[in-house]
């Protein structure tokens, strides 16, 4: 649940968020009336009729606004603003960024040739697969009986009936 959001989106049109607003006065009215009457019935088709063409026109003004970054961002690799580019793809992606924690050897020190850092794995799964519990847990894994105490004979009509 949470917080409501009250901020109000920029790239949301005024027309937008008048039918919120209408929708908004119309729930209030649809919880003051009992729902089984036929003014209650009416106000659950209004504000369901309402909701869905908010949302349609919430879809229409997103789209506008991100077509409206992106010929920014055109106009800005069109005059070589590789700046303005990038603050727009920033923009539109809402800075996501994803997040890379860099490979580190023993010492603390982050690797960052590749061949590095493939060959710190390989030190690093030596030391997990060569560890005394990593052996304990071999060695328990072998002494596993293979052959289980389960009957494998065909079931018995009385066990078939059985509740």
């Amino acid at each position: 649940m949470g917080q409501e959001d009250n901020t109000r989106k920029d790239w949301i049109s005024d027309n937008t968020w008048k039918m919120i607003e209408r929708r908004k006065q119309t729930k209030g009215k649809l919880c003051a009336t009992y729902a089984r009457t036929r003014k209650g019935k009416e106000l659950e088709k209004e504000y369901a009729a309402l909701s869905k063409e908010i949302k349609r026109n919430v879809r229409k003004d997103h789209r506008a606004y991100a077509d409206k970054i992106v010929s920014e961002a055109q106009e800005a690799a069109n005059q070589g603003n590789i700046k303005g580019v990038f603050n727009a793809i920033r923009h539109l992606t809402k800075n996501a960024q994803p997040t890379t924690v860099p490979i580190r050897d023993k010492e603390g020190k982050p690797i960052t040739s590749i061949e590095g850092q493939i060959h710190r794995w390989k030190e690093y799964m030596k030391e997990i697969l060569n560890s005394s519990s990593a052996r304990r847990e071999r060695e328990e894994l072998v002494n596993i009986p293979t052959q289980l105490p389960v009957s494998v004979r065909p079931f018995l009509k009385r066990e078939m009936l059985m509740p």
